[in-house]
């Protein structure tokens, strides 16, 4: 006779009285709490700055959890409604200091936003150019920041930079940069794009904002 499926309850009633599953449990718990503490130390004085500047957040996303105040993390920037010019220079400041890679990241989503156009460029670009890792996360999202913050007298740069296969798959959100070029010079290079591996995908949706705004 075929035994009975194990009920989710019936199986987290199992796992709580295992103690190689409990011990596990604990050490995973152990090592993300010393994950939380690691990050909240690297980003204090850049939080403390964020404070002294007056910057206010806005989070809605998460109901029961709405807060508005003086942001506690980077990440309170990042899912922010309310937008912080006055904190956009501080965080250009904080790229070129010594943080680790996860604040890092959180700092570059942050000047990710139409604020930092035109400030946060010039950074970015440097920050690109030095991490080596065409494949990592962190060149990826700093090529979305520099399509974000890219000027119209930017684009050319930006252009060089997708065509330096160099860095690898960090180029891949570069094309949307070019939203910001008139058609008539954006398309040409756009169209070059489409049927590159790492280009195409974003340079396809940027020929289609492109098109339905002619």
């Amino acid at each position: 006779m075929a035994r009975k499926p194990m009920t989710a309850a019936e199986l987290m009633a199992k796992l709580e009285n295992d103690p190689k599953y409990q011990a596990m449990r604990r050490k995973k718990d152990a090592e993300h709490a010393a994950r939380v503490a690691i990050n909240l130390k690297d980003q204090e004085e850049l939080a403390q700055e964020l404070r002294d500047a007056g910057v206010i957040v806005e989070l809605t996303a998460i109901p029961g959890k709405e807060y508005v105040g003086p942001p506690r993390t980077i990440s309170d920037l990042v899912n922010s409604k309310r937008e912080y010019p006055e904190a956009i220079p501080i965080l250009v400041r904080h790229l070129r200091k010594k943080h680790n890679r996860n604040i890092l990241q959180a700092i570059v989503r942050a000047l990710t936003t139409p604020e930092a156009e035109g400030v946060a460029f010039g950074s970015l670009v440097k920050l690109f150019e030095e991490t080596m890792d065409g494949e990592s996360q962190l060149k990826w999202l700093i090529g979305g920041a520099i399509a974000e913050t890219a000027t119209e007298a930017d684009i050319e740069k930006v252009v060089a930079l997708a065509n330096d296969k160099r860095h690898g798959f960090g180029r891949a959100l570069l094309p949307f940069a070019l939203r910001k070029w008139p058609p008539e010079r954006a398309m040409p290079v756009l169209l070059q794009w489409e049927s590159d591996p790492v280009l195409g995908e974003e340079a396809k949706k940027t020929l289609k904002r492109l098109r339905r705004k002619r």
